[in-house]
């Protein structure tokens, strides 16, 4: 009970400031950022997420969250490390590492987070549910990770 309490602060700690630089980001990759293929878009309309043409992606060799230097080391043990991610979705704005493959599985992972962000109505809510879960369990363990995983790897339906 201590851990998940420990967990559940922390997370309620880190959302505001969690959704705050997401939007930041978000609007910096959509500004700036490539639109999906037109398959890909496709393939995102037929797995549910709303508004895929509005989806942009961004290669580049960073992105830095603003939590506190006391953090940061139980952040990594999580499995939270920003430095190591091939990718990160901020809603409609999607982060790709210069350097990682670009695979359809990497992309659709990502928009599989897009998905939750709507099924969660809002940035602020997704960060809350979406931090806790992956400090409570582990990243690689994380409700909404293994369901990005299952997602990623799903041929939707023809509409």
């Amino acid at each position: 009970m201590k851990r998940f309490s420990l967990w559940l602060c922390v997370s309620l700690f880190l959302a505001p400031i969690a959704a705050l630089w997401a939007f930041y980001q978000e609007k910096r990759i959509t500004k700036f950022g490539n639109p999906l293929d037109e398959r890909t878009q496709e393939w995102a309309g037929a797995t549910g997420i709303f508004h895929a043409e509005d989806i942009r992606f961004i290669r580049e060799s960073a992105l830095h969250f603003p939590s506190p230097q006391w953090l940061k080391q139980p952040l990594e043990k999580r499995g939270l490390c920003l430095s190591q991610a091939a990718g990160m979705c901020l809603r409609y704005g999607i982060f790709i590492h210069e350097e990682a493959d670009l695979t359809d599985r990497l992309i659709r992972h990502e928009l599989a987070h897009t998905l939750q962000y709507q099924r969660h109505g809002s940035i602020y809510r997704f960060m809350q549910q979406y931090l806790f879960e992956c400090l409570f369990f582990g990243y690689h363990h994380a409700p909404m990770e293994l369901e990005a995983e299952e997602i990623a790897h799903c041929k939707p339906r023809p509409a």
